[in-house]
């Protein structure tokens, strides 16, 4: 496994975009700033598919994914062995130009991505930048608008610094000299300002030639900025190589600023299958940041994501399924009973329900993985995610095989096919549907518009004052007893009349 950041990640791509192209399918996994931005949005029983994708829309606005875990995976020919790599990236706000992300950030989240060891450093100082394509086409056109700019006063204040240096150097410069500005690439160079990030680059050569009639500004192939003073008839001959450069280092700064997005962009282009654990609000997360902003209506998101990430599957709504399918095998019913991801994994790897599970393994030499358990790290989540998901497959292809006898080791294809019915239908938690299909109308609606919880004989009542929440409320049922209701919001009290109710437990 590697830890991507901005110091490997443009020696990383090559390599990461070369093993998307083979690869038979790549779990996903992602942390996020936030959670839950306000009370208002949280979870209800009763929610059906649209009205929990409006809460998690408007929830999610302003969320960013913090790190994003890859994990692509390839079989081994002939050896019912699949090989993974894992790519742990940090995934930091995008600031440049006229763009300025806005995140929430959760205190309760931070503390949960701390206790987990979340490196903050890497994320802020290091992390790898992302644009969607929205942003990449407004950013094109502020960068192409860069030579026209008469001000630098908006510029960021190291460039602002360094051009006034260049000004006070200019007006006492003879013909022919030079200033050499150091850039971030090299650090042995001496010189007065260090730029940060490859945007300042651009940034001050526009300045400059805005500026300064009498200067030429480029870049050497040691990614040093020199800055001539040439004189105003020179300069006016120079403007096609100008433009020319400028152009150049243009498509480097956006190609940079767009950074881990590349490879999101990549998967769309290969239609390579998707799989997530409790996939829909990392679903709805990679749409926002890395395609477009997130549709106002449900049928809108479905068709959107489907056309850039045409297959996508979830291993805890998968788990769910199969538990169900064969729930007349106690092994199977004991395995699955839960489909949190690590006691999922942990189950699944544990098993020997059925024979010929295929091998799993991550390729990369240092493999900090194999010392034990980064939940919550998320390339380690998306491991786990991978292994479910290839575990999940077999097991449901050998129990579809009636004789022992027959049973066998299965090829990439027929995992992949084991599940196509699931294709694209994302796990619902605590709401009124299962999934939500995003190839199709979501299943009818599972809950009952009143569920009634009333005491069992035996058990003594309550002495604590009860507290309304979530659509639960207190009912007085005659002059001895009172009921627990929980009414859907928006139903009246008359409307109970007839209404299908459970009995489900004590509470007084």
């Amino acid at each position: 496994m590697v830890d991507v950041t901005e110091k490997n990640f443009t020696d990383l791509r090559p390599v990461i975009e070369q093993e998307l192209r083979s690869a038979n399918f790549v779990a996903l996994d992602t942390e996020f700033t936030c959670l839950l931005a306000e009370d208002k949005y949280s979870n209800k029983w009763f929610d059906s598919g649209k009205e929990r994708y409006h809460k998690l829309r408007a929830n999610l606005d302003q969320v960013a994914i913090c790190q994003l875990g890859i994990t692509i995976c390839k079989s081994v020919p002939n050896s019912n062995r699949y090989e993974c790599t894992v790519y742990n990236i940090f995934v930091r706000p995008t600031a440049g130009l006229d763009h300025d992300s806005n995140i929430l950030c959760q205190a309760s989240s931070l503390a949960f991505l701390a206790h987990h060891g979340f490196d903050f450093n890497k994320w802020l100082y290091d992390g790898v930048t992302c644009l969607n394509r929205s942003e990449h086409a407004a950013v094109r056109q502020q960068l192409d608008g860069l030579r026209e700019r008469t001000s630098s006063t908006d510029f960021p204040i190291e460039v602002r610094d360094e051009l006034r240096n260049v000004l006070e150097w200019a007006s006492t410069a003879p013909l022919g000299t030079q200033y050499k500005v150091l850039d971030q690439h090299n650090a042995d160079i001496s010189s007065t300002t260090s730029f940060r990030d490859p945007l300042s680059t651009p940034l001050l050569i526009a300045a400059v030639h805005n500026t300064c009639p009498d200067l030429h500004a480029s870049v050497d192939q040691h990614y040093q900025m020199i800055i001539e003073k040439v004189g105003a008839p020179e300069r006016k001959s120079l403007e096609a190589r100008i433009e020319r450069e400028f152009e150049r280092l243009s498509e480097g700064c956006l190609d940079w600023l767009t950074g881990c997005s590349h490879l999101l962009w990549l998967m769309a282009e290969l239609r390579v299958p998707i799989v997530l654990h409790n996939g829909l609000i990392d679903a709805m997360l990679l749409h926002k940041q890395f395609f477009s902003p997130l549709p106002a209506t449900l049928e809108q998101f479905k068709h959107s994501l489907t056309t850039k990430l045409p297959t996508l599957y979830d291993t805890k709504l998968i788990a769910s399924h199969v538990r169900k399918q064969h729930s007349e095998c106690d092994a199977v019913r004991e395995m699955l009973h839960q489909t949190n991801l690590a006691m999922l994994a942990a189950a699944l790897q544990q098993s020997h329900v059925v024979l010929f599970k295929p091998a799993v393994a991550i390729k990369q030499h240092d493999n900090k993985y194999e010392s034990g358990s980064h939940l919550h790290e998320a390339g380690y989540d998306s491991f786990l995610t991978a292994c479910c998901f290839l575990q999940l497959a077999h097991l449901q292809c050998s129990l579809n095989i009636t004789s022992y006898l027959l049973r066998r080791p299965m090829e990439a294809r027929e995992h992949l096919a084991a599940f196509r019915d699931l294709a694209n239908k994302l796990n619902v938690i605590r709401g009124a549907v299962q999934y939500l299909n995003l190839s199709g109308p979501d299943p009818e609606m599972g809950r009952p518009p009143w569920l009634i919880v009333e005491r069992l004989p035996w058990w003594k009542p309550s002495t604590k004052p009860w507290i309304p929440t979530d659509g639960l409320n207190e009912t007085r049922l005659d002059e001895a007893s009172t009921a627990t209701v929980y009414r859907k919001p928006g139903t009246t009290e008359g409307s109970a009349t007839g209404a299908s109710a459970t009995a489900t437990g004590a509470t007084a």
